[in-house]
């Protein structure tokens, strides 16, 4: 995956699994949202990748726009007979994805190392 650029993310690859990281600590509408969008579609339509783990250790928040945007990269992946995996939640994004009862609908792991153990 040479020449991946996010301004949203640091990949690092593992096999077939791609562990990215998330660095903006707040995913709101003033984050250009649609820019990750193409972001992810680049990884899955021109990279192929089909797994991403998703480390969110630095998001403290996150808005229903930026959810959105989560399970429309789930469904992409799902759809590609890949998977989604979140670690490394804050509090706030959890309580977030409760709310919206999400935690069931996504698959969490508490640590990047618990989440890549999961395709292993």
């Amino acid at each position: 995956m040479t020449g991946m650029q996010s301004s949203f993310f640091e990949v690092q690859q593992h096999g077939d699994v791609a562990l990215l990281v998330l660095t903006p600590d707040r995913m709101t509408e003033e984050e250009n949202l649609e820019q990750l969008d193409r972001d992810w579609v680049a990884l899955t339509d021109t990279y192929q990748i089909r797994h991403i783990v998703l480390d969110l250790s630095a998001v403290q928040y996150m808005t229903s726009a930026a959810i959105a945007k989560l399970i429309a990269l789930h469904r992409r992946l799902v759809r590609n007979e890949g998977q989604l995996v979140l670690c490394s939640l804050q509090p706030e994004v959890t309580g977030t994805l409760a709310t919206s009862h999400l935690l069931s609908y996504f698959k969490v792991a508490g640590t990047p190392a618990e989440a890549l153990a999961l395709y292993a």
